[in-house]
């Protein structure tokens, strides 16, 4: 079903990062009816002023950003090209401090070399910025959230792996692949299915609603976990040293 509900006072977080340098990957399905401010699918970061996110614009760019007040970096879409009501899989890469991308589908990949510097992230957030600020829509939904460690990737390798994220395949199971990159690189996942099973059958630190969230009408067409992953895993905790920005 993917969550909706979303406002400054209904969010999910978590203060147990799954990865606290770079580089990472951060990927979600998102649908929304129309594009009407700018707002955030997912942040790590500190504050407002200091993190790295999935952020859709106002005039309806999809963007990875970083940013550390004055500095600001968006790998960003052209505007109007989020479709409306019709789930789409968008995938941020924080590759270092002076390299993002951004993917919508698996394809229309946007690039930015701006040099940005984040502070070590303290908090994930879904819906809102790390400040609880700027919120989705209360009608905009989101499902299939994962992080993964892109350590020793190479560009293709991350274009590869936001092509699987675009499919049908569960995180889980595309964490299993066979001799890839990314083959047990998923640090983090949540399903977003429900409001009840919000931290059910997933991998990484829990999710804390604030406030309520509601069942979205639908969801993505992404499989369920496979089978053997019916339970909560510790996330992996990496100590890195910089951090990004949205």
């Amino acid at each position: 079903m993917g969550l909706t509900g979303w406002s400054t006072s209904n969010y999910l977080s978590a203060s147990s990062m799954p990865i606290t340098a770079y580089p990472f990957l951060v990927s979600s399905w998102f649908i929304t009816p129309g594009n009407a401010t700018d707002r955030y699918i997912s942040a790590l970061g500190v504050s407002d002023t200091d993190h790295n996110g999935l952020a859709p614009s106002a005039s309806g760019r999809y963007q990875a950003l970083s940013y550390k007040d004055p500095a600001l970096g968006a790998a960003q879409s052209g505007v109007g090209a989020i479709p409306t009501s019709t789930w789409n899989n968008y995938v941020g890469t924080f590759n270092s401090t002076t390299s993002r991308d951004v993917y919508k589908d698996g394809t229309g990949k946007f690039s930015d070399t701006t040099t940005v510097v984040p502070s070590t992230p303290t908090i994930l957030t879904i819906g809102v910025s790390p400040g609880f600020l700027q919120p989705l829509g209360s009608d905009e939904g989101v499902a299939e959230a994962s992080i993964w460690d892109t350590t020793g990737f190479s560009s293709t390798d991350r274009d590869n792996l936001a092509v699987q994220l675009a499919t049908s395949a569960n995180p889980m199971a595309i964490n299993t692949q066979a001799a890839q990159a990314w083959t047990g690189k998923l640090v983090w996942y949540r399903r977003l299915f429900n409001t009840a099973g919000l931290n059910v059958g997933t991998t990484g630190s829990d999710l804390t609603m604030t406030g309520t969230l509601t069942n979205h009408a639908s969801h993505p067409t992404v499989d369920a976990p496979p089978a053997s992953s019916t339970t909560n895993t510790p996330g992996l905790l990496l100590r890195m040293r910089r951090r990004r920005a949205s």
